[in-house]
């Protein structure tokens, strides 16, 4: 099995007035999102997060700085890029954040498998105004300008139809539990990038007790200078 999640956009444009809010390193702003993605897609497929987690964590990370158009509103660089290779158990997860300079904008999705003997590939954007769905090579026809917001709101309204008791206790819901399991999972991103090596974790326990050591880290951040990289 096999996912492929990118998600960028040029957030480095000196024309935006949305790029000068700051943004923290890249993998804790927005790929955190992405693994909220593959944690509630696993977990649905394996009863929980916590059964694909049990099988065990390889993750190995790249990252660039981000240019930001106000450098003197951050006191330290932040990541601005990231690629990333992780295996959860069988599954193998291939993710490009990026919000440098002429990134395309999209929020795209590509997820293998194998099925019935054979197999198949399912497609997704989710960008607003540019949503498509392909299956196995064929367009599924779906309303580009769907919203995504009108969307949660119909989902949080059939769990609550559905399974109230469970929707703040249990990690197959996006709560506080499964929000700490992704933010543990952008902490190991972090730090593989930070390293520049393969980190390897082997159960759920471990994960949620993985301390990235960011805050000892935050000295040997470089800084921005006179609007320039440094």
């Amino acid at each position: 099995d096999e996912i492929g999640i990118q998600r960028s956009k040029d957030r480095e444009a000196r024309d935006n007035p949305r790029n000068t809010k700051r943004m923290v390193h890249i993998q804790y702003q927005e790929t955190v999102h992405c693994f909220a993605f593959v944690l509630r897609l696993l977990g649905h497929l394996h009863g929980c997060p916590e059964a694909i987690l049990d099988q065990g964590i390889q993750v190995h990370a790249w990252a660039d700085h981000y240019d930001p158009p106000n450098p003197a509103d951050y006191e330290t660089m932040v990541d601005g890029k990231t690629t990333y290779d992780i295996r959860l158990g069988s599954t193998r997860m291939h993710g490009w954040t990026d919000f440098k300079a002429g990134a395309p904008s999209t929020k795209r999705r590509v997820i293998r498998g194998q099925g019935d003997g054979s197999g198949w590939e399912i497609e997704v954007e989710f960008l607003e105004g540019a949503k498509r769905l392909v299956i196995d090579g064929v367009d599924q026809q779906v309303n580009p300008a769907g919203s995504s917001y009108e969307g949660v709101l119909r989902t949080y309204a059939d769990w609550l139809d559905e399974t109230p008791e469970q929707l703040m206790t249990s990690t197959r819901f996006p709560n506080a539990p499964f929000a700490h399991l992704t933010y543990q999972l952008s902490s190991l991103l972090w730090r593989s990038s930070f390293e520049g090596r393969e980190l390897i974790i082997s159960t759920t326990q471990d994960l949620l007790a993985f301390d990235a050591g960011f805050d000892d880290a935050q000295p040997s951040f470089g800084r921005y200078g006179a609007g320039e990289m440094t």
